[in-house]
């Protein structure tokens, strides 16, 4: 397979005994070097898995192609140079472009930090020319804002990871789409979020069925109780604003 090397200056700290002592001190040096690879491949060997055709910035359709077992997506930047410094200031759109976010003080051992480059170095895959970055994959899940009676609303947005906050049973894969439509209108319905419904949503065309891994079920927890109390409630008393703001007063005086 072919690839793009490109070579990685960096410092790293070792714990150091200096001459005619006895307890080790960590020294800076400035010396690091790693060869990392990135692959090159064609588009018939990463064909597209999913498309994003509406966006809520109107945006154009966006391509998730399919390599490694892994969904990518174009990359903003344009190039990676042949060799660059990641603690040269100036190189700092590089290097964010790279991913590698080690410590500022450059506290890693020479080891932790070949490992977090080669790690960034993985995210990135170049298709017939074109810079593409890992992708986490999109999903679906219902969120609620406010007390309900609109006081903030429901929604069916999309994300490409967990939240901890959000638990398990409002999360859904692209598969699933009339199943989160129906949660989510069932939610603003018993919130009195009239003016969420009909339910809004982002739309996706899955081409590779074997791309879509979410299984909120077996992979996410349970999220936040707090929350998890609060949405309850709200659904429980049709969204009166009073009595669930009269619960988070209760609850954060006891807190």
């Amino acid at each position: 397979m072919k690839s793009k090397k490109i070579e990685v200056l960096f410092s790293y700290t070792e714990n150091i005994i200096p001459k005619r002592c006895r307890h080790a001190r960590p020294v800076r040096f400035e010396d690091g070097r790693a060869t990392v690879s990135i692959p090159i491949v064609s588009k018939k060997d990463a064909p597209v898995a999913i498309i994003k055709n509406r966006c809520w910035d109107q945006a154009k359709p966006i391509s998730y192609r399919w390599w490694g077992g892994k969904l990518w997506t174009k990359s903003s930047y344009e190039n990676l140079p042949e060799q660059f410094d990641l603690n040269d200031n100036h190189a700092s759109a590089i290097n964010q472009s790279f991913g590698y976010y080690g410590s500022y003080n450059c506290s890693e051992s020479k080891k932790e930090r070949i490992k977090g480059i080669r790690a960034a170095a993985a995210k990135h895959l170049i298709i017939d020319g074109v810079y593409y970055e890992r992708a986490g994959e999109p999903r679906y899940y219902v969120i609620t804002f406010g007390m309900g009676r609109n006081h903030g609303g429901t929604s069916l947005s999309c994300s490409h990871h967990y939240n901890p906050n959000i638990g398990k049973s409002q999360y859904f894969s692209l598969l699933q789409l009339d199943q989160a439509i129906a949660l989510a209108s069932k939610t603003a319905n018993a919130r009195g979020d009239d003016k969420s419904l009909p339910i809004a949503y982002e739309t996706f065309q899955v081409l590779i069925p074997e791309a879509i891994k979410v299984n909120p079920r077996k992979q996410h927890g349970s999220g936040c109780a707090f929350i998890n109390s609060l949405n309850a409630l709200s659904e429980a008393v049709g969204g009166n604003n009073a009595i669930v703001g009269a619960a988070v007063i209760g609850l954060a005086l006891s807190a």
